[in-house]
């Protein structure tokens, strides 16, 4: 757990606050200039002082204002790479907007105004899922969607550094080939600070790399100004304005607002905001998640989004971008000490003093310092599990996997090639679409997990010789289908058509929901439907593992299914509608309900080959018992050792559970069967309960008696054991089939 100022108020970590927020400053530095020039790039090169300076401001008022009111304690927000491509993307399609003024500093204007509107639309966007406590669901967006849009950026971002690595200044650049000659110093800027940001990363605490290689990349270039032509170099960020931050914006986007034919450029912008907010969502909640397995605490999603939300809003005001919670700086801040809000307090305190007064020593860096900083960023953004899907892809044996590999691999390169060759908000539109079919197409390969019938899988009660013999030549009459997953309108038909295929030997058809996660009205139709052609049929539709919490009761319920007159149709699980379903086979064979006529000890299978002597002495030593319903014939631990004969009624055997203080009901026992024998023969306590059913009457004998009986009537204890022996045999070997069955 992190150490903090639980109990010594907000300034008891003041020292590791202060250390914190400004490591984590001084990480960001070089990141919140490049973000600025990389998002007013399509302006020019005369903007790119500009850009820097929005870069600081985001880093000053998202995160003191998300500190503030966000649900992470030591979260570090600022500009990110990600969020700054799609602000670079929408100034370029603004700037060819040809319903803004022709004048070029007339449409500049305008195109900023309109951007720091995206922004703060953005976070008005973030505030309004907070509100509506959307936090913890806008981390499920597929994430073959969200790598594909991240493979995305990282190209675009390398793509458009490319001129500046090579001497290019901010916006269009020459051909690459005229730079190669003109500035052939500038690749060599860019390279010392890659190697320098590579290398750093091996021995450096992680987040200082980058204020290293800016630091070489700058000493780099002003060096061999000195001893070589400046012109070969490339060009620097220029002056950063220095003034202090006014709400302006604010003022110009109601001004833009009033203006005619707007309306159609908004819509542009607003595709851009609903990007901004979902990508700097999700981005922020990673951040809080990173902050979480730090520190051992849990962030509250839907106040972090209200946070970074009401941040955006008020960046875009000032003239900043979009912003959002950072891994990287999160990591930062806690490894140098920070633990409360007052880290980010300090983090956005150092750029205010940045802003302020070293806005000239800024100016100074080289614009292909800056770029090669972002490239390695870019190349950090791939994502991991695309590598490692791109690696499995030939590995990966089996169709099904294999499948699934290449599937996925499919989806986040469509996705990472349309982010780089249309734009990001078609790349995520299309990459919902094909995750959305996918989903479909998955949900409704087979909503049946398993289907077998009743002569090989049998219920929990134990039934003489007799009637196991009834099951096994007429349970195919009895169906048990096990559905799966969502049962919805992809899939609702396909379990029909599954179910109707098994009608022709079908007489009794048991619908297990036990692995059903969720039912829609179509799903519910196709049940009530499926119903009625089995009624029509004669037939017997049985459900089990429906609760009435269940998402399928209350749609049965609308559509009459769920009825007092159906209620014995419905059972909590499989077991119980099996036993039911074998209970009208074996009515309908024998003539009577099986637990209905009492069997006399003299019928009973585990006495057949006694003669009417052997059984006179074996009733001499039995004990007649009659339990009321619900009474207990005997209490798991107990120490007696009583076998019983069960002539007449039903019991349940259960058994405690570890956790809950329940019991489960471990199998059921009707006329003609024993129980207790384990006792009698092993002696050990009695390992579950058996509990009356009903009215019954059994016959017992102690230990005692039975051993008398082996010592004075051999051959009647001998034939008794054999008898006994042969009846678990043959239940044993229908468990075997059964296990068999069910594991196919």
């Amino acid at each position: 757990m992190a150490s903090g100022p639980a109990d010594g108020g907000p300034l008891a970590n003041l020292r590791g606050d202060i250390g914190g927020g400004l490591a984590a400053a001084l990480v960001a530095l070089p990141v919140a200039i490049g973000c600025g020039f990389l998002a007013f790039s399509p302006l020019g090169p005369g903007y790119a002082g500009q850009g820097a300076l929005a870069g600081l401001y985001t880093a000053i008022f998202v995160t003191v204002v998300a500190s503030l009111l966000g649900g992470t304690p030591f979260q570090i927000s600022g500009p990110k790479t990600s969020l700054a491509v799609v602000i670079a993307a929408l100034i370029a399609t603004l700037m060819a907007d040809p319903r803004l003024p022709a004048d070029a500093d007339a449409r500049v204007a305008a195109v900023l105004t309109l951007t720091f509107l995206c922004v703060a639309m953005a976070g008005a966007l973030q505030v309004l899922l907070g509100v509506l406590r959307l936090g913890t669901v806008i981390k499920f967006i597929p994430y073959p969607v969200t790598a594909g849009f991240m493979n995305g950026l990282a190209v675009i971002i390398v793509l458009g550094q490319v001129p500046i690595l090579m001497g290019a200044d901010a916006g269009p650049a020459p051909r690459l080939a005229d730079l190669a000659v003109d500035r052939p110093l500038a690749p060599v800027v860019a390279l010392i600070t890659v190697a320098t940001m590579v290398l750093a990363r091996r021995r450096l605490p992680s987040g200082l790399e980058a204020v290293v290689a800016l630091a070489a990349g700058t000493a780099a270039h002003h060096l061999l100004a000195t001893v070589g032509d400046p012109a070969a170099l490339g060009g620097v960020i220029g002056a950063i304005p220095q003034r202090v931050p006014r709400p302006d914006q604010a003022l110009a986007v109601l001004d833009i607002l009033g203006e005619p034919g707007i309306g159609g450029v908004l819509l542009t912008v607003a595709a851009s905001a609903l990007v901004l907010a979902l990508l700097g969502s999700v981005e922020s909640l990673l951040g809080a998640v990173a902050a979480d397995g730090r520190s051992g605490t849990r962030h509250d999603s839907n106040r972090e989004l209200l946070g970074q939300g009401l941040g955006n809003v008020t960046v875009a005001a000032f003239g900043g971008l979009a912003g959002g919670g950072s891994p990287a700086r999160v990591a930062v801040n806690y490894r140098a000490g920070g633990r409360t809000r007052l880290s980010s307090l300090v983090h956005g305190l150092f750029f205010a003093a940045v802003v302020s007064g070293l806005g000239p020593l800024v100016g100074h860096v080289p614009l292909a310092a800056t770029a090669g900083i972002l490239v390695v960023y870019a190349v950090g953004m791939v994502d991991d599990w695309t590598r490692r899907l791109m690696l499995r892809a030939g590995r990966t044996k089996g169709t099904a996997r294999r499948g699934e590999v290449l599937t996925n691999l499919s989806m986040v390169l469509l996705v990472t090639v349309l982010t780089v060759a249309v734009d990001l908000i078609a790349a995520v539109a299309v990459g919902f679409m094909v995750a959305s079919f996918l989903f479909v197409v998955r949900a409704g390969r087979s909503p049946v997990h398993r289907h077998y019938t009743g002569d090989t899988v049998h219920s929990k009660n134990a039934r003489s010789l007799g009637q196991m013999n009834v099951l096994r030549g007429r349970g195919r009459a009895i169906s048990v289908v096990e559905a799966q997953g969502p049962i919805f309108f992809g899939s609702a038909d396909r379990l029909a058509e599954r179910v109707e295929t098994i009608l022709k030997e079908a007489e009794i058809v048991i619908l297990d929901l036990k692995r059903v996660t969720e039912v829609d009205a179509t799903g519910a139709d196709i049940v009530r439907r499926l119903d009625g052609t089995l009624a029509r049929q004669g037939k017997t539709l049985l459900i089990s593992y429906l609760p009435e919490d269940h998402p399928l009761w209350g749609f049965l319920e609308d559509m009459e299914l769920a009825r007092a007159e159906t209620a014995h149709r419905i059972f909590p699980d499989t077991d119980s509608a099996l036993a039911r379903a074998e209970d009208m086979i074996l009515t309908r064979e024998l003539g009577h309900a099986p637990a209905a006529a009492a069997v006399p000890l003299r019928h009973m299978e585990v006495l057949s080959g006694m003669t009417e002597e052997h059984i006179r002495v074996l009733e001499s030593l039995l004990t007649r018992h009659t339990f009321r319903h619900g009474e207990r014939i005997f209490t798991a631990g107990d120490t007696s050792d009583d076998m019983y004969f069960l002539s007449a009624g039903t019991v349940s055997v259960r058994a405690g559970l570890v956790a809950g203080g329940r019991t489960t009901r471990l199998a059921g026992f009707g006329p003609g069967v024993i129980f207790g024998e384990m006792a009698l023969l092993a002696g050990i306590p009695r390992t579950a309960t058996v509990e009356a059913d009903e009215e019954v009457v059994c016959y017992a004998i102690t230990r005692d008696d039975f051993d008398r009986l082996a010592a004075d009537h051999p051959d009647i204890a001998i034939r008794l054991l054999r008898n006994m022996g042969r009846l678990a045999a043959v239940r044993l070997q229908l468990t075997s089939e059964e296990v068999r069955t069910l594991e196919r």
